[in-house]
């Protein structure tokens, strides 16, 4: 039996070419439909979790208040997770029953502990976790209205007395807080652990300090190095180097340059120099001097560039390898301008700060977080906080929910991105301790 096969004809390389292109273009187009579903899909499931949540803040009561959601002030933080099963609860105390038993669930699904949720004024409920990209979701303006929370947290331990004009460094987990006025000139250090906020009175060894007020403090190795400020006798121009390990204080003598005996001017600590700007010694001062923290031998530096104007009670922060000076009193009034000195080179820039305007003012604080300035109270500034982005220096207004009373000549530092602040004057002499997120 005969059989006959056919011939199989195999692809031309011309339409191998032709199908392999088809297939590109054909991926090519599905790639960014599948995209775009899959990010209107998460859009989709984000906007659902805002009317889950809207739903649930609708459907709860606030113990001794009214019912549902408009009872949440705008600008709230919320802390919807601290009780996944049960009770939900602000950083105000008001308790939160949530009467819908499927946001336990949903709470479940997200798989987190605690999460903060954000009330607007229009009383929306927004997670801030996932906010990033929804079409219509957080907004750069809605993340600069957002509330920040501050929580008052009570010392315990040895007390330390009410003052202004102290200083405060960040050391191993601690507050190390120095000085200060309260009609008596203090020479006492507490460390303040600030996981605990317990506070432990030091007792140093060595040299004595005469109590103080108004001076600076910058950290160099384990050591808060004290310069200047305000005693009984006057203004002084003493340097102390007072070792956190081992508490012992080490009188030091500054060669080269002089610097004058003064009060409210500003210190940084760069490239083992302790850099000092302005302040009161009789006149306000702009004049800014380099002291090598390993010889103490100090130097004037000469400022080219813009003219900054004399001043004091200012705030100095460091932000690559600039120091940037916001505020202070001249002598007349509080002061808004900003300027960056280049520690390299000591040519000064005036910075124009855009956005929410930030109020003239001296005896603030001020502190660097993720890149920003974060401005504290001061006179003129009651108890406002302002974010001035060091890159573009853009200034937004921050809401403190349970902001601390309106004050000046307190201290600040930053700590686990929180900005801790201690004392000051609010018309009283303070004591106080909070903790802004």
């Amino acid at each position: 039996m005969n059989c006959m096969f056919g011939k199989t004809k195999g692809f031309t390389l011309m339409e191998l070419v032709l199908v392999i292109a088809i297939l590109a273009i054909l991926v090519a187009v599905a790639i960014p439909n599948y995209d775009g579903l899959e990010t209107g899909a998460q859009d989709s499931a984000i906007q659902a979790d805002i009317a889950v949540l809207s739903n649930a803040f609708s459907l709860s009561s606030v113990v001794n208040d009214s019912a549902g959601k408009s009872a949440v002030p705008a600008g709230t933080v919320v802390d919807v997770l601290s009780n996944i099963d049960g009770d939900t609860v602000n950083p105000n105390s008001l308790k939160l029953y949530a009467l819908n038993t499927s946001i336990a669930q949903y709470y479940k699904k997200l798989n987190k502990s605690l999460e903060d949720y954000f009330v607007d004024s229009s009383n929306n409920v927004y997670y801030k976790g996932r906010f990033s990209r929804v079409s219509g979701g957080i907004s750069a303006k809605l993340e600069s209205d957002m509330g920040t929370t501050v929580t008052a947290r009570v010392l315990g331990g040895d007390a330390a007395a009410a003052r202004e004009g102290h200083s405060a460094v960040l050391y191993d987990g601690k507050m190390v807080v120095f000085g200060g006025y309260n009609g008596t000139w203090h020479a006492n250090c507490y460390s303040v652990e600030l996981d605990s906020y317990t506070s432990e009175e030091n007792t140093l060894s060595g040299g004595s300090i005469a109590g103080r007020a108004y001076h600076s403090a910058v950290m160099h190795n384990d050591s808060m190095v004290v310069f200047g400020g305000e005693t009984s006798g006057g203004l002084v121009s003493e340097c102390y180097s007072v070792n956190l390990k081992s508490l012992t204080v080490d009188a030091k003598t500054l060669g080269g340059d002089t610097i004058t005996a003064r009060r409210g001017h500003s210190a940084v600590a760069y490239n083992g120099k302790m850099i000092i700007f302005g302040g009161y010694d009789g006149a306000y001062q702009g004049d800014c001097y380099e002291v090598d923290l390993n010889t103490f031998k100090v130097t004037e530096r000469t400022l080219t560039g813009d003219a900054v104007s004399g001043r004091a009670w200012h705030t100095a922060v460091l932000y690559n390898g600039e120091m940037v000076v916001f505020g202070g009193y001249d002598g007349f009034s509080g002061m808004v301008d900003c300027y960056s000195i280049n520690l390299n080179t000591y040519r000064v820039t005036a910075r124009n700060i855009t956005g929410d305007a930030v109020s003239a003012r001296y005896g603030h604080t001020a502190v660097v977080c993720n890149g920003k300035m974060i401005i504290f109270g001061g006179n003129g500034g009651g108890n406002s906080c302002y974010a001035v982005d060091l890159s573009t220096y853009i200034s937004g207004v921050k809401g403190l929910v349970g902001a601390p009373s309106a004050r000046e000549k307190h201290s600040a530092i930053i700590y686990n991105a929180m900005m801790i602040i201690f004392g000051g004057n609010d018309g009283s002499y303070c004591s106080d301790c909070y903790e802004v997120q």
